[in-house]
């Protein structure tokens, strides 16, 4: 069973979300924080329930329909939708990328985050930039982002603002 999840994992498809993904995408969002999260709402059920209180299918649409969002998903041969990313165009702010437990450490986030990062580069954007939870910190160091000012602290969430230049991009530290 295992190598057939495996498997499912190397042909799963990052693509653009569509209204009908919205129900499964808030699911993802919802076990994500629920159950790889942990650590950021201290098993809390309180702040838990605040923080997943916007992802209901209803908002999940509106982000995806949203003219300005470059909102992806990811999805695995029967085991439906994994992971989501929504980029920020105007900005180059990535401002959700989460997957299921089932395919933690299998590249998936990063298969996201990448094609995220790609579009803004597309876009023009010299940087991506996101604020990280204490979860998501170390696999986005791992991806070359790099700290970017004081740790921020909403609804009792500790968030990291995070960036990434891209190549030829680096801000000059030379006189």
């Amino acid at each position: 069973m295992m190598h057939e999840d495996t498997n499912q994992i190397h042909t799963t498809v990052v693509r653009r979300a569509t209204r009908e993904d919205a129900s499964q995408a808030s699911n993802v969002l919802i076990r994500s924080i629920r159950e790889i999260c942990a650590k950021d709402y201290g098993h809390d059920q309180a702040i838990l329930a605040r923080w997943c209180a916007n992802k209901t299918v209803e908002n999940v649409t509106e982000w995806m329909l949203h003219p300005a969002h470059y909102f992806l998903v990811a999805e695995a041969p029967s085991l439906g939708i994994v992971g989501v990313g929504l980029l920020y165009m105007p900005t180059g702010e990535i401002a959700l990328c989460y997957i299921v437990p089932e395919v933690l450490h299998q590249g998936v986030g990063k298969r996201l985050l990448t094609a995220m990062e790609q579009q803004a580069s597309t876009l023009g954007h010299a940087h991506v930039c996101l604020e990280s939870s204490v979860t998501a910190r170390d696999f986005y160091l791992r991806n070359g982002y790099h700290p970017n000012g004081a740790s921020t602290h909403r609804n009792q969430i500790t968030g990291f603002p995070m960036i990434k230049y891209f190549e030829n991009q680096q801000p000059s530290h030379a006189p």
